[in-house]
């Protein structure tokens, strides 16, 4: 069973479901990246970990302040007598974002970083988190190493070389140009097959997103996990994308009674 969508699936941006597809889309890419390079180069899995502040903490747990209510009176020896209410306390905390590297097998030097935005990398420009990863950015893009950014998500800040450019989009910057080249990707679209920088003198590897993204969803059972009986989750879809994407939900149905 496929999706009910051709390309980007607007339910998967439920921020509080965004995790599992992240990392889902990290695996699949890092495992056909693998089939693709090895062996002269190796995709590896690395994560930043950011320090969120408990006022940026709804970009990673979106509106979920109150974790657990319940009765419950310890017994025994070490027994607690927990609250009725469990609730999340103002302070920062961590919070580990995966990547993808591409190395070099011969020396282990970072050829590529792959990104899949979270929302914590989307937060307004007052977020420490979000500084942080634009300054991981930049000084990726003054380095030797290529960046590759695929942003599937229509929440969130854009960053300033994609502002405007669909409603999805992925960016490829390659070390050795100023230069930036941009798939715009609009709600209605495929998403495209992306080619991933490597050394001057090997190829670039096609990556295409639309395969893994069916992947993810297939594997990740969410055709279970997503309701699908109401609206996506915010922004809100304008008219014509809102009865195209109903449209789309409706077919789907009706083909999988």
């Amino acid at each position: 069973m496929r999706s009910p969508f051709p390309g980007m699936d607007p339910y998967l941006e439920n921020p509080g479901r965004w995790a599992g597809v992240h990392n889902g889309l990290i695996a699949a890419i890092r495992a056909d990246l693998n089939r693709h390079i090895r062996p002269r180069f190796v995709a590896d899995a690395d994560a930043t970990v950011y320090v969120v502040a408990a006022e940026d903490r709804r970009w990673v747990y979106p509106d979920v302040f109150v974790i657990e209510a319940r009765q419950a009176v310890g017994a025994g020896v070490g027994a607690r007598i927990e609250a009725p209410v469990q609730v999340l306390v103002d302070g920062p905390e961590t919070f580990s974002d995966p990547y993808v590297v591409i190395r070099d097998s011969a020396n282990l030097d970072v050829v590529t970083i792959l990104e899949v935005l979270s929302p914590i990398n989307k937060a307004p420009s007052t977020s420490q988190a979000r500084s942080d990863f634009l300054r991981k950015r930049s000084g990726t893009f003054a380095s030797r190493t290529h960046w590759v950014e695929i942003d599937l998500l229509r929440a969130g800040e854009r960053t300033p070389e994609v502002r405007g450019a669909g409603d999805y989009c992925v960016l490829v910057k390659r070390s050795n140009t100023a230069v930036a080249g941009v798939w715009p990707i609009g709600l209605r679209d495929r998403l495209p097959t992306i080619g991933v920088p490597l050394r001057d003198d090997a190829d670039d590897v096609p990556l295409d997103l639309q395969a893994m993204l069916d992947q993810v969803w297939t594997d990740g059972g969410y055709a279970d996990l997503v309701d699908y009986a109401g609206s996506p989750p915010p922004p809100a879809l304008d008219a014509a994308d809102a009865r195209w994407a109903a449209e789309q939900v409706r077919q789907w149905r009706e083909a999988s009674a």
